[in-house]
């Protein structure tokens, strides 16, 4: 078996393109987004990054809650957490995007 190999990490996400759009026209450099949908993007790239960095051994709480609640409105089945599989957490990414795109962005 071999190690699992994150997508996004490796700049080889099903919607690498377009989330790269979707993150400058969206997220700022630096602080929160100003629209929930911006907001949602930067908190699960957050959580995605802490989560293949460094293990989710910082506080995830913000990130996690954001998202897990955004979810509901959304209408997005996901469910984001320290302890899911990788493979789950590019699903949960792909998901979101998809979202976004739906919308229009």
């Amino acid at each position: 078996m071999t190690e699992y190999e994150p997508t996004y990490w490796n700049n080889k996400g099903k919607y690498e393109e377009e989330y790269r759009r979707l993150w400058k026209k969206l997220v700022p450099p630096e602080g929160k987004a100003e629209t929930t949908d911006g907001e949602l993007l930067r908190c699960i790239s957050r959580f995605y990054y802490e989560y293949f960095n460094n293990g989710c051994c910082n506080d995830t709480t913000y990130w996690t809650e954001y998202v897990n609640s955004y979810r509901w409105d959304a209408g997005l089945d996901i469910n984001i957490h320290d302890d899911m599989a990788p493979e789950e957490l590019d699903k949960a990414m792909d998901k979101v995007i998809e979202y976004l795109l739906s919308k229009g962005y």
